[in-house]
């Protein structure tokens, strides 16, 4: 059972991959807010972090970055 998410995964098999895989399958934006608390869960609270996000599209998750107070960076090569 995965501590984050509560689904079942594979032994071995990181937390964060598997919120990863629920986000994928459902498209739900609640499990990609759960992943990205479970990544950042590891650093000291308050702290802001420069964030380097390669392939950010249209910047959804640069854009949360920064309402957390975090100083992210976006690269995207569709243009």
């Amino acid at each position: 059972m995965c501590s984050v998410c509560g689904g079942r995964r594979a032994a071995g098999a990181s937390p964060i991959r598997c919120v990863g895989e629920r986000i994928t399958a459902t498209g739900v934006p609640e499990f990609r807010e759960v992943a990205w608390r479970a990544c950042l869960a590891p650093f000291t609270p308050g702290m802001a972090l420069d964030i380097l996000d390669f392939g950010c599209g249209p910047g959804r998750d640069i854009k949360y970055f920064q309402s957390l107070g975090h100083r992210p960076v976006g690269l995207d090569g569709c243009q």
